[in-house]
């Protein structure tokens, strides 16, 4: 199983129930003030994703991996493996599910088996991409507009 998890301090827990509970009272006159309010959370909540952990299962314990340190994703047979910095970890989990978590935050889905932390590409081909590792990973033809839409988008990938 995959989870995410949000990892706030108090200060940022704090800011962010102020906000919410100024949105949902309802005697709010204004709402430019409550958008401005929103963007604000929102903004808040994007920077703070490059914190997210992923939490898998590891024999009788919950292992906690920060997503900056993962590198890219494979799958094989319902096996996802997690390739990060230092370490190899494998868990039960599917890729679409994965990616639907993780593509918020700047992972890719480059082919059939492979999802790809967008910080750590550093070529791009039509057939495949280059990480920072020297890690070749093949780049499956109906992806290529998945991510030829990414670099369209203007989105800020490190490459």
């Amino acid at each position: 199983m995959l989870n995410i998890a949000f990892c706030f301090d108090e200060v940022e827990r704090k800011q962010i129930e102020d906000v919410f509970d100024f949105l949902s009272d309802t005697q709010v006159i204004g709402h430019e003030a409550a958008l401005v309010q929103y963007y604000e959370l929102v903004r808040h909540l994007r920077d703070s994703l490059l914190g997210v952990r992923l939490i898998i299962s590891e024999h009788r314990y919950l292992r906690l991996i920060d997503s900056a340190c993962i590198r890219y994703i494979e799958v094989r047979k319902r096996i996802i493996t997690i390739h990060t910095d230092r370490d190899i970890y494998e868990t039960y989990a599917s890729l679409s599910e994965t990616e639907m978590r993780l593509g918020t935050i700047g992972f890719l889905r480059v082919h059939r088996y492979y999802l790809v932390s967008c910080r750590h590409i550093i070529l791009m081909g039509k057939q495949d991409l280059v990480l920072d590792t020297g890690h070749k990973i093949p780049v499956g033809r109906a992806y290529r507009q998945n991510i030829q839409n990414f670099l369209d988008s203007g989105s800020n990938i490190r490459i």
